[in-house]
Parts: C-alpha cells; sequence; structure tokens
C-alpha cells in the first residue's frame, strides 16, 4: 500500500512569502511602467497640439501680417484655421503669449526627464509663473527665452 505524506506535499509559509513578494514586486513594477508609457503617451499628445498650433499660428500670420493677440478657450472654433483649438489631455488650455510679431505656446509635460525639454530651454521652467516645461514658439524666438 502506498500512503502520502501530505506535509512534504505543501509549500511552507517561507516560500508562499518570497512567492507573494515577487509576485507584488512585479506587479508594482508594471504598474508603475504603465502609468509612465501613459504619461508619455500625453506628453506626445501635447506635443503634437503645440506643433499644430504653430502651424496654424505661422498661417494666420501670413494672412494677416500678425499674429491673434488670444487663442479661444480649447474646444472652441478658430475659423477658418480650426474647427476646434485643441486642449491639454487633461482638459487644460495651453499658455499663450504674443506680442503681435512672435508667439510663445506653453504645456507641462508629465515625464519631466524628457530630453526635449532642455532642447527648448526650459529645462528650469518657462511660460507664465515658469510653470511650464515645454513649448514652441514662432521662428523669431524660442520659448525658453524671456
Amino acid at each position: 500500500m502506498y500512503f502520502i505524506n501530505y506535509h512534504q506535499a505543501a509549500f511552507t509559509l517561507i516560500e508562499m512569502l518570497v512567492v507573494v513578494t515577487i509576485v507584488a514586486m512585479l506587479a508594482t513594477t508594471s504598474l508603475w511602467l504603465f502609468r509612465l508609457q501613459v504619461a508619455k503617451g500625453r506628453d506626445s499628445q501635447r506635443k503634437d497640439h503645440l506643433m499644430k498650433l504653430k502651424t496654424v499660428l505661422e498661417d494666420y500670420y501670413a494672412d494677416h501680417d500678425r499674429y491673434p493677440a488670444s487663442l479661444p478657450s480649447c474646444g472652441n472654433a478658430f475659423l477658418p484655421y480650426l474647427e476646434a483649438v485643441p486642449c491639454d489631455p487633461r482638459g487644460e488650455n495651453y499658455a499663450y503669449e504674443t506680442d503681435g510679431q512672435s508667439f510663445k505656446i506653453f504645456a507641462k509635460l508629465e515625464n519631466e526627464k524628457d530630453p526635449s525639454i532642455s532642447e527648448v530651454g526650459c529645462q528650469g521652467g518657462c511660460g507664465p509663473g515658469g510653470a511650464y516645461n515645454w513649448g514652441v514658439s514662432s521662428s523669431n524666438t524660442r520659448p525658453g527665452t524671456p
């Protein structure tokens, strides 16, 4: 007759704790990486929006020999150039500054280690109150310049 020793077939408490710890670390790392990728996706959308606005503003300048004094709130029309001004993925307006002959548009990227932040000169903050870290501007200026 064959007898089963149930004490040898079970996991020990230490083995269970090791497995639970490893699974928890993998889950935490995966969640962190997922959130980072989602934030990078929103940052990419912000960059696309600002590049689109830059093109629209250059078209406006070609038609009027000046940039508009302000942009409509996000979601509103800017005819005939845009049916709807793009909004930040969080639903906010982008910051816009102009003197009529140049412009700057700013956004706050979530990934503060994005290399393009230093490329535009906003590593120390730029825009109104220094609250932004990325931007586009007319060809006669840079976002990170005063």
